[in-house]
Protein backbone atom coordinates (compact mmCIF):
# COMPACT_ATOMS: atom_id res chain seq x y z
CA UNK A 1 0.00 0.00 0.00
CA UNK A 2 1.14 3.22 -0.76
CA UNK A 3 0.96 5.94 1.50
CA UNK A 4 3.47 8.71 0.72
CA UNK A 5 2.57 11.99 -0.46
CA UNK A 6 5.01 11.24 -3.83
CA UNK A 7 2.49 8.48 -4.91
CA UNK A 8 -0.16 11.01 -6.03
CA UNK A 9 1.19 11.57 -9.11
CA UNK A 10 -0.15 8.21 -10.18
CA UNK A 11 -3.41 8.19 -11.81
CA UNK A 12 -5.88 5.07 -12.61
CA UNK A 13 -7.79 6.03 -15.52
CA UNK A 14 -10.98 3.78 -14.86
CA UNK A 15 -10.55 2.54 -11.08
CA UNK A 16 -11.92 -0.83 -10.19
CA UNK A 17 -10.43 -0.57 -6.31
CA UNK A 18 -10.92 1.95 -4.28
CA UNK A 19 -8.86 5.20 -3.90
CA UNK A 20 -8.73 7.01 -0.73
CA UNK A 21 -6.80 10.04 -0.19
CA UNK A 22 -6.63 11.19 3.32
CA UNK A 23 -6.36 15.04 3.77
CA UNK A 24 -4.94 15.41 7.60
CA UNK A 25 -2.01 17.70 8.87
CA UNK A 26 -1.82 14.82 11.94
CA UNK A 27 0.84 11.50 10.90
CA UNK A 28 -0.57 9.87 13.72
CA UNK A 29 -3.86 9.77 11.90
CA UNK A 30 -2.41 8.83 9.05
CA UNK A 31 -0.67 6.45 10.21
CA UNK A 32 -3.32 4.57 11.99
CA UNK A 33 -5.75 4.84 8.78
CA UNK A 34 -2.78 3.00 7.13
CA UNK A 35 -2.94 0.17 9.57
CA UNK A 36 -6.07 -0.62 9.23
CA UNK A 37 -6.26 -0.30 5.40
CA UNK A 38 -2.68 -1.94 4.82
CA UNK A 39 -4.38 -5.44 4.09
CA UNK A 40 -7.31 -4.39 2.53
CA UNK A 41 -6.86 -5.35 -1.53
CA UNK A 42 -9.55 -3.13 -2.96
CA UNK A 43 -8.58 -0.14 -1.18
CA UNK A 44 -5.61 2.40 -1.91
CA UNK A 45 -4.75 5.40 0.30
CA UNK A 46 -3.05 8.39 -0.39
CA UNK A 47 -1.79 11.06 2.62
CA UNK A 48 -2.36 14.77 2.24
CA UNK A 49 -0.39 16.54 5.19
CA UNK A 50 -1.32 20.30 3.46
CA UNK A 51 -4.64 21.51 3.11
CA UNK A 52 -3.62 24.02 0.66
CA UNK A 53 -2.51 21.76 -1.84
CA UNK A 54 -5.05 19.57 -1.13
CA UNK A 55 -7.12 20.67 -4.35
CA UNK A 56 -4.39 19.94 -6.71
CA UNK A 57 -3.82 16.08 -4.52
CA UNK A 58 -7.18 15.54 -5.70
CA UNK A 59 -6.90 16.45 -9.46
CA UNK A 60 -4.44 14.74 -10.14
CA UNK A 61 -4.75 11.04 -8.03
CA UNK A 62 -8.77 11.83 -8.93
CA UNK A 63 -10.12 9.31 -5.62
CA UNK A 64 -13.08 7.49 -5.29
CA UNK A 65 -13.63 9.05 -1.66
CA UNK A 66 -11.68 11.49 0.28
CA UNK A 67 -11.34 11.49 4.01
CA UNK A 68 -11.05 14.97 5.27
CA UNK A 69 -10.22 16.29 8.97
CA UNK A 70 -12.44 19.12 10.02
CA UNK A 71 -9.65 21.44 12.36
CA UNK A 72 -6.15 21.82 10.06
CA UNK A 73 -3.79 24.97 10.94
CA UNK A 74 -3.80 26.39 7.54
CA UNK A 75 -7.42 25.93 6.38
CA UNK A 76 -10.77 24.79 7.90
CA UNK A 77 -12.10 21.61 7.04
CA UNK A 78 -15.18 22.84 6.09
CA UNK A 79 -13.85 25.70 3.93
CA UNK A 80 -11.60 22.99 1.88
CA UNK A 81 -14.86 21.27 1.67
CA UNK A 82 -16.65 23.89 -0.15
CA UNK A 83 -13.53 24.08 -2.48
CA UNK A 84 -13.59 20.47 -2.91
CA UNK A 85 -17.41 20.92 -4.39
CA UNK A 86 -16.80 23.16 -6.75
CA UNK A 87 -13.69 21.69 -8.16
CA UNK A 88 -13.54 20.44 -11.47
CA UNK A 89 -12.65 16.68 -10.96
CA UNK A 90 -13.50 16.62 -6.84
CA UNK A 91 -17.93 17.87 -7.04
CA UNK A 92 -18.97 14.64 -7.24
CA UNK A 93 -16.00 12.84 -5.06
CA UNK A 94 -17.66 11.60 -1.89
CA UNK A 95 -16.58 13.32 1.17
CA UNK A 96 -16.22 11.67 4.42
CA UNK A 97 -15.47 14.45 7.51
CA UNK A 98 -13.57 13.44 10.06
CA UNK A 99 -13.80 15.43 13.84
CA UNK A 100 -13.41 15.14 17.11
CA UNK A 101 -16.18 16.36 18.07
CA UNK A 102 -20.06 15.02 18.09
CA UNK A 103 -21.04 18.34 17.47
CA UNK A 104 -24.48 18.55 16.23
CA UNK A 105 -24.13 21.98 14.13
CA UNK A 106 -21.15 21.51 12.45
CA UNK A 107 -22.28 18.07 10.87
CA UNK A 108 -25.36 19.77 9.74
CA UNK A 109 -22.66 22.43 8.17
CA UNK A 110 -20.79 19.44 7.05
CA UNK A 111 -23.97 18.17 4.89
CA UNK A 112 -25.07 21.56 4.24
CA UNK A 113 -21.22 22.21 2.33
CA UNK A 114 -22.20 19.00 0.19
CA UNK A 115 -20.51 16.40 2.33
CA UNK A 116 -21.53 13.06 2.33
CA UNK A 117 -20.47 11.40 5.91
CA UNK A 118 -19.22 12.84 9.37
CA UNK A 119 -17.06 10.26 11.43
CA UNK A 120 -15.60 10.66 15.06
CA UNK A 121 -12.09 9.74 14.74
CA UNK A 122 -10.94 7.47 14.82
CA UNK A 123 -13.86 4.76 14.20
CA UNK A 124 -13.48 0.94 14.42
CA UNK A 125 -11.74 -0.06 11.79
CA UNK A 126 -15.19 -2.50 10.42
CA UNK A 127 -16.97 1.05 10.60
CA UNK A 128 -14.67 3.05 8.72
CA UNK A 129 -14.08 0.07 6.02
CA UNK A 130 -17.49 0.23 5.48
CA UNK A 131 -18.64 3.39 5.06
CA UNK A 132 -15.11 3.62 2.74
CA UNK A 133 -16.67 0.91 0.89
CA UNK A 134 -19.90 1.98 0.57
CA UNK A 135 -19.27 5.53 -0.49
CA UNK A 136 -16.39 4.52 -2.85
CA UNK A 137 -18.40 1.84 -4.79
CA UNK A 138 -21.07 4.16 -5.38
CA UNK A 139 -18.91 7.05 -7.08
CA UNK A 140 -16.90 4.07 -8.92
CA UNK A 141 -20.74 3.08 -10.09
CA UNK A 142 -21.73 6.38 -11.06
CA UNK A 143 -18.41 6.70 -13.27
CA UNK A 144 -18.75 3.75 -14.86
CA UNK A 145 -22.83 4.93 -15.72
CA UNK A 146 -21.56 8.27 -16.45
CA UNK A 147 -18.73 6.23 -19.23
CA UNK A 148 -21.90 4.24 -20.07
CA UNK A 149 -24.32 6.79 -21.19
CA UNK A 150 -21.10 9.03 -23.08
CA UNK A 151 -20.57 5.37 -24.88
CA UNK A 152 -24.12 5.09 -25.75
CA UNK A 153 -24.15 8.82 -27.05
CA UNK A 154 -20.92 8.28 -29.23
CA UNK A 155 -22.46 5.88 -30.42
CA UNK A 156 -25.95 7.26 -31.30
CA UNK A 157 -24.00 9.93 -33.01
CA UNK A 158 -21.95 7.72 -35.19
CA UNK A 159 -25.33 5.88 -35.97
CA UNK A 160 -27.32 9.07 -37.07
CA UNK A 161 -23.98 10.35 -39.18
CA UNK A 162 -24.01 7.04 -41.12
CA UNK A 163 -27.81 7.09 -41.75
CA UNK A 164 -27.39 10.60 -43.32
CA UNK A 165 -24.87 9.29 -45.47
CA UNK A 166 -26.71 6.18 -46.75
CA UNK A 167 -29.56 8.64 -47.18
CA UNK A 168 -27.39 10.79 -49.19
CA UNK A 169 -26.11 8.07 -51.23
CA UNK A 170 -29.46 6.79 -51.61
CA UNK A 171 -30.56 9.68 -53.17
CA UNK A 172 -27.54 11.15 -55.04
CA UNK A 173 -26.29 10.10 -58.64
CA UNK A 174 -22.81 8.37 -57.81
CA UNK A 175 -21.31 9.49 -61.05
CA UNK A 176 -22.66 13.16 -61.19
CA UNK A 177 -23.20 13.81 -57.79
CA UNK A 178 -27.10 15.31 -58.59
CA UNK A 179 -30.05 14.05 -56.81
CA UNK A 180 -31.48 10.84 -58.84
CA UNK A 181 -34.58 10.00 -60.00
CA UNK A 182 -35.99 8.68 -56.67
CA UNK A 183 -35.35 11.52 -55.65
CA UNK A 184 -36.91 13.62 -58.59
CA UNK A 185 -39.99 10.92 -57.65
CA UNK A 186 -40.00 12.05 -54.34
CA UNK A 187 -40.06 15.84 -54.77
CA UNK A 188 -42.54 15.45 -57.96
CA UNK A 189 -44.67 13.47 -55.25
CA UNK A 190 -44.55 16.18 -52.58
CA UNK A 191 -44.83 18.89 -54.92
CA UNK A 192 -47.86 17.96 -56.50
CA UNK A 193 -49.99 16.95 -53.38
CA UNK A 194 -48.62 20.71 -52.52
CA UNK A 195 -50.45 22.51 -56.05
CA UNK A 196 -52.96 20.49 -54.92
CA UNK A 197 -53.87 21.82 -51.57
CA UNK A 198 -53.28 25.35 -52.83
CA UNK A 199 -54.50 25.40 -56.52
CA UNK A 200 -50.93 26.98 -57.57
CA UNK A 201 -49.76 25.54 -60.73
CA UNK A 202 -46.76 23.36 -61.14
CA UNK A 203 -43.99 23.85 -63.66
CA UNK A 204 -41.29 21.29 -64.61
CA UNK A 205 -38.21 22.05 -67.00
CA UNK A 206 -36.49 18.91 -68.59
CA UNK A 207 -33.23 19.59 -69.98
CA UNK A 208 -30.43 16.92 -70.80
CA UNK A 209 -26.56 16.53 -69.87
CA UNK A 210 -25.36 18.97 -72.67
CA UNK A 211 -27.95 21.43 -71.35
CA UNK A 212 -30.34 21.27 -74.83
CA UNK A 213 -33.86 22.30 -73.48
CA UNK A 214 -36.32 19.62 -74.21
CA UNK A 215 -39.15 21.57 -73.11
CA UNK A 216 -40.96 22.94 -70.51
CA UNK A 217 -43.98 21.50 -69.43
CA UNK A 218 -46.64 23.34 -67.25
CA UNK A 219 -49.91 22.49 -65.23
Amino acid sequence: MKTNEESIGHRIEAPSHGLVLLIDDDPTVAEALHLMLENEDDLRMHYCSDASTALDVAAKLRPTVILLDMVMPDISGLMLLRYLRVGEFSRSVPVIALSMKDDAKLKADVFNAGGNDYLIKLPEPVELLARIRYHSDCYIRLLQRNEAFKALDVSQRKLAESNIKLQQLASMDGLTGIPNRRTFQETIQTEWERVTDSGKPLSLIMMDIDCELYGVVQT
